[in-house]
């Protein structure tokens, strides 16, 4: 079956004659990655499927259509903007008070916010990729970006692929966290107590690799029925890039912040790694500092520290 909705770019599905075995994490991947770079083609994508799957089920193909868990990927009045303060503080406490029993995901919700990195490329975190966190005396631990999180076609949980979504193997960015995302990262180390300095930062309740799907239904549930129901994780990098641009004026450090070849050039410091190479290292960490939510560090009666026996 070929589905060929408007716009740039085209998807060929192969759809099973019997079984319906079509997996939803495969779409909600596919418009993800769509999403990311023309949002309203994604919407028209999501449009287009829905129907035609929802003919498909009616048609016998398929018991409950693959469609139906998927999220819609559009911003529901929001925009394709940056939170204002106010959104922020809200998000994170719907996040403390209504998602307690999944760990990581304050700490996923908070490294986006403070980096502006993709979620993909949040998944895939080791923490050997988070520089400085066992010396306490570094206030600003350096964040290697550099692996993507993929989920295989023929299904199996994800897992860490050595380049970025756009990259070559092995080629990575870095940057400066400020200096609340760096304490808060610090302390969750402490207490996860990782045997191996490859172990994934984010750890999903059955101690793998997040999944996407997963993190995108405690981000629903943290919203649903909220002023902030609209927001999106790439409400978090508009954030990111928004604030950037605000406080110093320049463009191009925004797009270093998120990993844009047009900005690579825009560094304010270098970092020596264990091997003794010099990496160049993207650093916007003091305007970052501003995008803490009011209440990080605080001891929330509904969750905000991290309980690390959940």
């Amino acid at each position: 079956m070929n589905i060929l909705p408007s716009g740039p770019l085209v998807l060929r599905i192969r759809c099973p004659l019997s079984g319906g075995s079509l997996r939803p994490v495969f779409l909600a991947d596919y418009l993800d990655d769509i999403f990311d770079i023309v949002p309203g083609v994604a919407s028209r994508h999501y449009v287009v499927l829905s129907g035609t799957f929802k003919m498909l089920t009616l048609a016998g193909l398929f018991d409950v259509s693959p469609m139906a868990p998927v999220p819609r990927p559009e911003r529901c009045g929001g925009g394709q903007r940056a939170l204002f303060p106010h959104e922020r503080d809200q998000l994170y406490e719907l996040i403390c008070e209504r998602v307690t029993r999944t760990r990581y995901f304050r700490l996923l919700f908070l490294t986006i916010l403070g980096t502006g990195i993709r979620p993909g490329e949040a998944f895939p975190l080791w923490w050997s990729d988070v520089c400085g966190l066992d010396d306490i005396t570094v206030e600003k631990a350096v964040l290697r970006v550099g692996a993507t999180a993929v989920k295989p076609m023929s299904g199996g949980p994800v897992f860490r692929q050595n380049k970025r979504k756009h990259g070559k193997e092995g080629a990575a960015y870095y940057i400066t966290l400020p200096r609340w995302l760096t304490a808060e990262l610090r302390e969750y180390k402490r207490l996860c107590a990782p045997e191996s300095e490859d172990t994934p930062v984010f750890l999903s309740r059955l101690k793998r690799m997040v999944e996407p799907m997963g993190a995108d239904q405690n981000l629903m549930r943290a919203r649903v029925g909220s002023a902030v129901d609209w927001v999106t994780w790439g409400n978090l990098r508009d954030t990111v890039a928004t604030h950037v641009v605000g406080r110093t004026g320049d463009r191009q450090r925004a797009s270093a912040q998120l990993g844009h070849s047009e900005g690579a050039s825009v560094a304010a410091s270098h970092y020596i790694d264990q091997a003794g190479y010099v990496h160049v290292v993207v650093d916007n960490s003091e305007v970052l500092e501003e995008l803490a939510p009011s209440k990080v560090g605080a001891k929330l009666e509904f969750g905000g520290s991290v309980n690390p026996s959940e």
